[in-house]
């Protein structure tokens, strides 16, 4: 299997995952957290394919995210700028603004950029660093801890990030998902 297919299948994987986690979720369960302190899961599962989106068009390519596009900001998914680092209020704002029908939608159009992008990859050029810096431009990526965050990922490949931020760091998040779903139906 070449590279491409294998990565394109990881990502396919996740977005099916977060389908079968959120498909039935209720309204109340959409914007309650498991305990105090912790994100609610409408959050979490927004975050997940705007991780994608933020490592694929930001990261990767120095492009708008596909959630910056009209059709997608109308729907909420534009509610914070920055898919990390917003805060509980912040938290709570995404999940009260998206619903998990938009977020599986959301998730279908990060998939498809996805499949695009890998499209026009040659087996090669997953070795070569994303010319990454060009975001920085954009004053809104000064937010606090967005830097630190951020800072270890320069000197990975794309194969990197997409192993990385685009799928590990989304399964992480679907755990946290199911678990999460797990202690709000206990209650």
């Amino acid at each position: 299997m070449e590279l491409a297919t294998f990565i394109e299948r990881q990502l396919e994987s996740v977005r099916g995952i977060l389908e079968g986690l959120i498909g039935d979720v209720t309204g109340s369960e959409w914007v309650s957290a498991p305990a105090p302190g912790l994100n609610p899961v409408g959050f979490t599962a927004w975050h997940i394919p705007s991780i994608q989106d933020w490592a694929i068009n930001t990261w990767m390519r120095n492009a708008p995210t596909v959630r910056s596009r009209p059709e997608w900001a109308a729907r909420g998914m534009m509610t914070s700028f920055l898919p990390i680092g917003v805060g509980l209020a912040g938290a709570d704002e995404i999940a009260r603004a998206v619903t998990p029908q938009g977020v599986l939608a959301y998730a279908d159009a990060v998939l498809e950029e996805a499949r695009a992008f890998l499209a026009t990859f040659t087996p090669r050029r997953f070795d070569e660093l994303p010319p990454n810096r060009e975001h920085l431009a954009d004053r809104r990526y000064e937010a606090p801890g967005y830097l630190a965050d951020i800072a270890d990922m320069y000197g990975q490949p794309y194969w990197r990030v997409f192993a990385g931020a685009c799928t590990g760091h989304c399964r992480g998040h679907l755990g946290e998902l199911e678990s999460s779903l797990a202690v709000i139906r206990a209650r």
